[in-house]
């Protein structure tokens, strides 16, 4: 029952950015430091539940209009997650368990695969961390060695199309990067 509430907040705060638009409803959310883990747990449980659920409860859930969507509500989880990206502090100080960047970044190339809106919301999110000063370092490098080689992996000829949403999600993060990152291009493009 308190999930079901829960899906039911997340989902409404989806509808209200896709009225007045993203920007001007997620300044409303918490983005604080502390928040950072409590939105990646739920992320991580939402996640959870869209594998257990799987296509065929999307069908059921796409005739029910009244019942929120789950992936409504990881559109805006990830969505306020990339708004915690904005906060200025440094990842090495403030977390104490660097575990959990990494967790969210493997959980973001999860989602990269996807077909709807979450796809792109994951993309910018991850760009978002990943353009980060005190991550560009540690955590980019690492980043772009996963695309190279699953770009070069899913383009090799005898492959099916079967990663095509996952080479969409990764262009576009790396896209997003370029996009967002506050490091000269010359760094970037080494």
């Amino acid at each position: 029952a308190n999930f079901n509430l829960f899906y039911q907040s997340l989902s409404t705060i989806y509808a209200l950015s896709k009225v007045r638009g993203r920007k001007s409803i997620y300044k409303f959310l918490s983005h604080e430091v502390e928040d950072l883990e409590p939105v990646l747990q739920a992320l991580r449980h939402l996640s959870k539940e869209s594998e257990k659920k799987g296509s065929k409860a999307e069908k059921l859930e796409a005739g029910n209009n009244d019942k929120p969507k789950l992936w409504e509500s990881l559109y805006v989880l990830w969505n306020w997650m990339g708004t915690l990206s904005l906060v200025p502090f440094d990842c090495t100080v403030v977390l104490a368990d660097s575990s959990l960047i990494s967790s969210l970044i493997e959980l973001g190339k999860q989602h990269l695969s996807q077909t709807g809106p979450t796809r792109e919301a994951a993309a910018t999110c991850l760009a978002s961390w990943l353009s980060r000063p005190d991550m560009e370092k540690s955590e980019m490098p690492v980043f772009v060695d996963w695309c190279r080689g699953m770009l070069e992996d899913c383009c090799s000829p005898g492959v099916s199309n079967s990663d095509i949403f996952l080479v969409l999600g990764t262009v576009q993060t790396l896209v997003s990067i370029l996009k967002v990152s506050t490091s000269s291009r010359e760094n970037m493009l080494a």
